[in-house]
């Protein structure tokens, strides 16, 4: 690529959409585990029990990715996808979650709630592996019920926070439908 950019362009300067489109999750990946590196590889999905996408249109987007989610369902995966389009990745998800645009924090925090309230997380690894817990704690208290701003009613997300919460294996995916947001980093 420099080298056509230099011959073919005249100029030295290259980019990718790392820099750019990827620039909130590096930055949030990089403040959560030390790297913005992804956690994992697209081939992890094909040992997961439910494979939870938000905010990607992998089917379109990535179809290299979007090839080993319907790898994961052939094995028997789970795959909840949450979007407020119902794509073409949507029309393969086992439960698909529709929220209004821009609420999916909203959503994610209710999750969580609902995951902590029904004792349903790791205490040990939260314990051994993590800061903040009790902030966390403290702020999705506001998210118990969510459905007037997500548009989800309150027992489906319930259900769906179930389902993600009692996999042996998860895997989440998600894109620029999460990350080209304005809560795509919080600092």
């Amino acid at each position: 690529m420099q080298k056509l950019a230099r011959v073919g362009f005249s100029t030295n300067y290259v980019d990718n959409c790392a820099r750019i489109c990827h620039g909130p999750s590096v930055a949030g990946l990089s403040l959560s585990f030390g790297s913005g590196a992804a956690t994992n590889g697209f081939a992890d999905a094909l040992n997961a029990d439910v494979v939870f996408m938000i905010g990607s249109n992998a089917l379109e987007a990535h179809p290299l990715a979007g090839r080993r989610v319907i790898q994961a369902k052939e094995k028997g995966a789970h795959v909840i996808v949450c979007d407020p389009r119902f794509s073409t990745t949507a029309k393969q998800a086992d439960t698909y979650v529709r929220y209004k645009p821009s609420s999916q924090i909203a959503l994610l925090n209710s999750m969580m709630y609902w995951i902590i309230q029904e004792d349903l997380h790791d205490k040990d690894f939260i314990a051994n592996r993590t800061k903040g817990f009790e902030d966390l704690k403290a702020t999705v208290q506001k998210y118990a019920d969510v459905e007037a701003r997500t548009g989800v009613p309150t027992e489906f997300v319930k259900e769906v926070a179930r389902k993600y919460a009692t996999a042996e294996n998860a895997v989440i995916i998600y894109c620029l439908g999460i990350t080209e947001q304005t809560t795509g980093r919080i600092t």
